[in-house]
């Protein structure tokens, strides 16, 4: 089991957080929308590829002025969608990358208000937080006060049903013995963990946030 404690980022950490996210959606929008005619002019190219061989085909078989024409104008509309599809590529990578000197800036700057917002939240809560954990040590302690008092009330029950007998010992034997009370230990690593605290519990909870 971990820490269920809910936790909501400070505003002026998420307000960074979000301006960054925000210049990030805006170049991924524009790259996108270059990206989207970059795939339109690439579908033209290949349209006016397949029109020009064919063009080809019709000047060969018969060159005339107008076939020659008519494959000369796709030559030029060939030439110039490859121009506009190596462009098209350039401006998206620049798209993307235009921003990055913001994009960095941003991040930097969030990173800032991030770091002092953590120094500020640990400080304002660490004297709580002791405060709750001697609390609990004390009411722990507490509770292993209990135990000292079951023993000692359960062997007084023991000692006084003798009447003040003499020889106590030779009443324990007449009646079997001395009654045995289960032991409890809570510092040995062999303990049952529900009862004792242990160095590794401390770690895990301490460190790590986990409860076995």
């Amino acid at each position: 089991m971990s820490g269920t404690n809910e936790f909501k980022l400070p505003k002026r950490v998420a307000d960074a957080i979000a301006e960054y996210q925000k210049h990030i959606a805006v170049g991924e929008a524009a790259a996108e929308r270059v990206r989207a005619r970059n795939v339109e002019l690439t579908a033209e190219l290949s349209t006016a590829e397949a029109e020009l061989e064919a063009a080809m085909d019709r000047t060969i078989a018969d060159p005339t002025p107008t076939n020659e024409r008519k494959e000369t104008e796709l030559r030029r509309k060939v030439a110039e969608l490859t121009m506009q599809v190596a462009g098209g590529v350039e401006r998206e990578q620049r798209a993307r990358q235009s921003g990055s000197g913001k994009e960095r800036e941003l991040r930097i700057a969030a990173a800032t208000i991030g770091k002092e917002e953590a120094v500020r939240y640990f400080d304002e809560n660490y004297d709580e937080v002791l405060e709750k954990i001697a609390a609990a040590k004390g009411a722990y302690l507490q509770s292993l006060v209990g135990y000292y008092d079951l023993q000692r009330n359960a062997n007084n029950i023991w000692r006084q049903s003798s009447m003040g007998a003499e020889n106590f010992d030779s009443i324990a034997n007449a009646v079997g013995g001395h009654p045995n009370f289960r032991e409890k230990v809570f510092t040995n690593r062999l303990g049952a963990p529900n009862h004792g605290i242990f160095e590794d519990e401390i770690r895990q909870a301490a460190g790590y946030g986990n409860i076995y």
